[in-house]
């Protein structure tokens, strides 16, 4: 887990402590009130979590430990990739590795 997604879970938790962000009515019972917003923290984080695993944090180029299946690292230095282009340049838009599109 990286420090992000350590401070959205933060900020999340916080936002679904009873009485912050969402109010139940008065006659509601403690257990209905933990039960509804245990609820509602579980989908939102859920659905942030996910957002910023599969939406932000990919775009930003964290591969882990090497290159991602349609580049080659440059040299010894992993961190910096290349996309892996057949013979003649990647001009046309082919990378090996990828799926070709459809139309």
């Amino acid at each position: 887990m990286d420090i992000v997604s350590f401070l959205l879970s933060a900020v999340l938790f916080y936002a679904f402590v009873p009485g912050v962000l969402l109010r139940l009515p008065a006659k509601s019972s403690f257990k209905t009130s933990l039960v509804v917003h245990s609820l509602l923290f579980a989908s939102a984080s859920s659905l942030v979590m996910w957002y910023y695993w599969t939406k932000i944090r990919e775009r930003f180029g964290n591969h882990g430990a090497g290159c991602p299946v349609t580049h080659l690292p440059t040299n010894a230095n992993v961190d910096n990739c290349v996309p892996n282009c057949p013979p003649g340049g990647c001009e046309r838009g082919i990378i090996y590795g990828q799926m070709p599109k459809t139309k």
